[in-house]
């Protein structure tokens, strides 16, 4: 891992959403009636924090939640779990991060909804496909200089992988590839 260059990502996330404005209360997670819904959860846990003070206990807990997150509270905290990955390179936000970046979670939104893979729940699925339908539009409120600061830590990651398996390095490195291609496509 290089420290310098590790350090330019982190200053690059600083500064690109230095000035994203916490959401409002009940404006962070999406707006659910059930009393067990994740995203009221997600709304307690993160509704005290700046994205720069989340606790990466709560970041690690909610590690496959992206997807739940209005836009705004999507936009607001996801420097905080870009900086967890790159705190934690080993941990499950990383992959999770890669995967609820737009553009970068898999195409499952070409299965039947009540397709099952392998070791996939039907609560991933569904979360899936709830970010495949929002992704473009989760970029429209991005600044040019946040979506860099997007694109920098997807080739950070390329640049000096965790230690993980052979087989989720490369599923993963295609999916960064062209999470990166995507990102600057929205950029220009």
């Amino acid at each position: 891992m290089s420290t310098p260059a590790l350090n330019r990502v982190r200053e690059k996330i600083k500064a690109a959403f230095a000035d994203v404005v916490h959401p409002a209360a009940g404006e962070i997670a999406c707006d659910c009636q059930s009393k067990s819904c994740e995203g009221l959860a997600m709304e307690v846990e993160f509704k005290p924090f700046s994205w720069q003070d989340v606790p990466g206990r709560v970041v690690d807990k909610f590690a496959q939640s992206l997807p739940i997150f209005t836009d705004q509270g999507y936009q607001y905290f996801l420097p905080a779990y870009m900086m967890r990955a790159l705190e934690k390179p080993d941990g499950d936000v990383w992959e999770a991060v890669i995967s609820g970046l737009p553009g970068g979670s898999p195409g499952l939104s070409l299965l039947p909804p009540d397709a099952m893979l392998p070791g996939l729940s039907s609560e991933f699925l569904k979360v899936t496909q709830l970010l495949e339908e929002h992704e473009s539009e989760r970029l429209d409120e991005f600044t040019g200089a946040q979506i860099e600061a997007m694109i920098e830590f997807v080739e950070y990651l390329i640049a000096y992988p965790s230690e993980r398996t052979p087989d989720f390095i490369e599923e993963l490195f295609s999916r960064s590839e062209s999470l990166a291609a995507y990102l600057r496509a929205h950029s220009d």
